[in-house]
């Protein structure tokens, strides 16, 4: 359940890169090498973010909503220098988020019904994002202040459900 939360307030990489251009901040060859920039950082996170997930489990999940609110925030500024931060930091999520959610549905499923179960969440999960998307792509139309608002609320819900999640263990 936190995780298609989460979903929903995590910008994906297509809306980011309306934004710039849209907004002209940088020219347009700049936007594929920020993705590469993000892509970068996902692949470098991903060696840490999973070995302290087999120190701690899904414990190293409490970060990721604060994290995917703060690089939401590439939406609404102009400062190219925010940019490269909340760019590098929508790439430690999306790391992270390859790596913990993947390895968190292997050690809660029986093998047997892995497969099933990795289909079931991409599914989940997938539908979430669109739909967050959808929504982000029209509040980012209308109400910039509204989409930092939907942002902050799923992320906030996220991490509830998360939380819950820990105390029931």
């Amino acid at each position: 359940v936190s995780v298609s939360i989460l979903s929903l307030g995590f910008a994906h990489w297509a809306l980011i890169s309306y934004h710039l251009r849209a907004s002209a901040i940088v020219s347009d060859y700049f936007i594929p090498l920020f993705y590469t920039l993000a892509m970068l950082v996902d692949a470098i996170v991903a060696i840490p973010i999973g070995f302290l997930y087999d120190k701690i489990g899904l414990k190293v999940f409490i970060g990721i909503p604060l994290l995917t609110f703060i690089a939401s925030l590439v939406l609404v500024t102009n400062s190219i220098y925010s940019i490269l931060l909340f760019i590098t930091i929508w790439g430690i999520v999306m790391g992270a988020y390859e790596t913990i959610m993947r390895a968190a549905v292997a050690d809660l499923v029986d093998p047997m019904f892995r497969a099933y179960a990795y289909g079931i969440f991409g599914l989940i999960v997938g539908l979430s994002w669109m739909i967050g998307n959808a929504m982000l792509g029209f509040l980012y139309q209308y109400s910039r202040i509204a989409l930092v608002y939907f942002v902050f609320s799923a992320e906030i819900l996220a991490l509830a459900f998360a939380l819950i999640g820990f105390l029931k263990k």
